[in-house]
């Protein structure tokens, strides 16, 4: 799913949930680094969280919402890997893949975190 229709379902709230929990530094990162990695400023990077959280929902249908919270709070499971590739994959569609190879770790963990936490309190 790309990232104008994972748009569509995008609301204010959601917007705000995504900006307080990824908080103003995470998401600084990854709008400098769609800009200055050919990438675009728009939509916000709260946009395409949100939208990679639409993009994983199909894989992810199978993984309990509480092994996807486990593996939020950095809690040991035996679906970690599958679950993180998954949200990886929608996040660098979403943000593109140059960009995603060159955020700080600490922000691509954040980010990670932020769609499943997405995923449980809006898709599910």
């Amino acid at each position: 799913m790309g990232l104008r229709s994972g748009l569509r379902r995008d609301t204010a709230e959601q917007r705000q949930f995504i900006e307080q929990e990824m908080g103003p530094e995470a998401l600084a990162e990854i709008e400098k680094a769609m800009s200055r990695n050919g990438g675009f400023a728009f939509p916000i990077a709260a946009a395409a969280i949100g939208a990679a959280a639409w993009c994983a929902k199909g894989t992810l249908a199978s993984i309990p919402t509480s092994v996807l919270s486990d593996i939020a709070a950095g809690k040991a499971s035996s679906k970690k890997t599958y679950v993180r590739n998954a949200v990886i994959g929608c996040l660098g569609g979403e943000i593109g893949g140059v960009v995603w190879k060159f955020l700080p770790g600490w922000v691509k963990n954040k980010a990670v975190n932020m769609v499943i936490a997405f995923i449980i309190k809006y898709i599910r």
